[in-house]
């Protein structure tokens, strides 16, 4: 039963991240119909923001989280203008394509750019583990499940409480009836592709305390 409780925790965990995976992904899915492969780069992408902003920087772990969040953000954006907005209106297969090519390009660039020995990110807590009972848990862990779960709750106020949030449904539900009771749909595909990304780049700046990090780690999430 102890084994089981510790077990069910550091899932807990996990699922917090994997939350924040998922709804980034169903974003942009739901709202451009366009599977992005290069979720999972993001996730990369957002781990390694962490170790380069916290060891090289010498930044304050708390402080660089959202700089990772908000790094990841900006590539978010980035695809969006270079890659997704010239697509716009294409075919399903045609997005695809370029989008296996950036998440092809992406890895190599990864590899290069950071090598393949893998990295980890101290941890800023104490080594002593809370202890609850017959469950012992590290502060870290609390911390991540913590911030995933604020993060949640954004994205979920985000996308139901919000001006933006309410375009962003409508236009989920029904691209062309949004557009004909006066939902600006051009205006709401800039911010999505964005806002998207943000979120597997937190989650890969979160668990870059709790495992090592490597240019592969983010497909392996995605997958899950």
């Amino acid at each position: 039963m102890d084994q089981l409780l510790q077990h069910l925790l550091n899932t807990l965990v996990l699922g917090g991240t994997y939350a924040l995976l998922g709804i980034g992904l169903t974003l942009i899915f739901g709202i451009m119909n366009v599977v992005n492969f290069t979720h999972g780069i993001l996730y990369t992408f957002g781990a390694y923001m962490m170790f380069i902003v916290v060891h090289q920087l010498g930044v304050n772990f708390f402080l660089a989280l959202p700089i990772a969040i908000v790094a990841g953000w900006l590539l978010g954006a980035a695809i969006e203008i270079v890659l997704l907005r010239p697509l716009r209106g294409s075919d399903i297969d045609t997005t695809m394509l370029v989008m296996i090519g950036a998440w092809i390009a992406m890895q190599s660039g990864a590899l290069w750019i950071w090598g393949g020995v893998a990295k980890s990110v101290s941890n800023p807590f104490p080594d002593a583990p809370l202890v609850l009972g017959p469950v012992s848990v590290s502060w870290l862990r609390l911390f991540v499940l913590a911030a995933a779960a604020l993060l949640i709750v954004i994205a979920y106020l985000l996308i139901n409480r919000t001006r933006l949030g309410r375009a962003m449904r409508a236009t989920f539900q029904d691209h062309d009836t949004a557009a004909l009771m006066g939902v600006n749909v051009s205006w709401v595909y800039p911010p999505t592709p964005a806002n998207g990304p943000s979120l597997p780049a937190a989650a890969g700046a979160l668990l870059g305390p709790v495992y090592v990090i490597f240019p592969q780690m983010g497909d392996l999430a995605a997958v899950k």
